[in-house]
């Protein structure tokens, strides 16, 4: 009898070996998939809080960038001025716009003067990638790199001298336009604050960096106070500051213009001045 069973017990275990086996099976297959999900979460959790970062991080290596080419082409300026009696760049009242085409008085002080100037990358911010059109009659956006632009001397950046036109646009309401063109160094009386040379939408203010949605003023605008922008001081130094916008509107004819940062110093507990004064 004993022998006889032997068999049936075989068949029995083998049986129960694959019962088990199949329900363990089933049991790592269902604890897989909920692994899987819980990854997933996971993955896309530090997703959203790791994306912010990386934009932040990509958006300080763009910053640190222009930072750089700030510092280069205000040093450039401030060679020039060495070598002009110590005066910073001046081409009287023309058709000629000084804030922009001091990129072509500087030439000789760059490392890249041989370049074509609408390739030179010393004057390209890498977060330029749009610009505004703003004139009484006619302002819109433009989906295009202000370094582009022919009208904007193929830069990203402008030079601290709107006193070019101190004795044509007297009409704003805020008096004499400032500015340093043609100052001598010397006579700044705060080079740690004045302005010399600046990303473009800092004279407005816009910001490339942390555009934000405008703020109404009549009609809606880009401008807004406290955009942030990155500015190269006579001293030398550079910095990412804030600037001030008053949002002030002057009667001009039938309709009104609307202040622009660059018109006048702002209060005293901001960072920088257009004046030399």
């Amino acid at each position: 009898m004993f022998l006889e069973n032997v068999p049936d017990r075989r068949f029995k275990i083998a049986i129960t070996d694959r019962f088990v086996k199949n329900a363990m099976k089933r049991q790592t297959a269902a604890f897989t998939w909920v692994e899987l999900l819980m990854v997933i979460v996971i993955i896309a959790v530090l997703a959203v809080l790791l994306l912010p970062a990386v934009s932040r991080t990509k958006g300080s290596a763009k910053r640190a960038v222009c930072v750089n080419n700030l510092k280069q082409i205000d040093a450039a300026l401030r060679m020039y001025a060495d070598d002009s009696g110590d005066k910073s760049p001046w081409i009287g009242t023309t058709n000629r716009v000084l804030d922009y085409c001091y990129k072509e008085l500087i030439q000789e002080y760059l490392a890249a003067r041989n370049a074509d100037p609408s390739r030179q990358k010393l004057f390209a911010c890498p977060s330029d990638t749009f610009c505004y059109h703003l004139q009484p009659d006619d302002s819109h956006y433009l989906p295009k790199p202000r370094h582009e632009q022919a009208a904007g001397y193929f830069s990203s950046y402008s030079f601290n001298g709107a006193n070019q036109f101190a004795n044509t646009f007297t009409n704003t309401g805020f008096g004499p336009l400032p500015g340093i063109g043609g100052r001598t160094m010397a006579s700044i009386r705060h080079p740690l604050r004045t302005a010399l040379v600046l990303e473009a939408p800092a004279a407005f203010p816009y910001s490339w960096h942390e555009p934000k949605n405008p703020l109404p003023v009549g009609n809606d605008l880009p401008l807004f106070n406290n955009a942030k922008d990155v500015v190269g001081f006579v001293d030398g130094h550079v910095r990412y500051i804030k600037i001030y916008w008053n949002t002030n509107m002057v009667a001009h004819g039938d309709t009104f213009l609307v202040s622009m940062a660059f018109e006048y110093d702002p209060p005293p507990e901001y960072e920088y001045q257009w004046s030399g004064d």
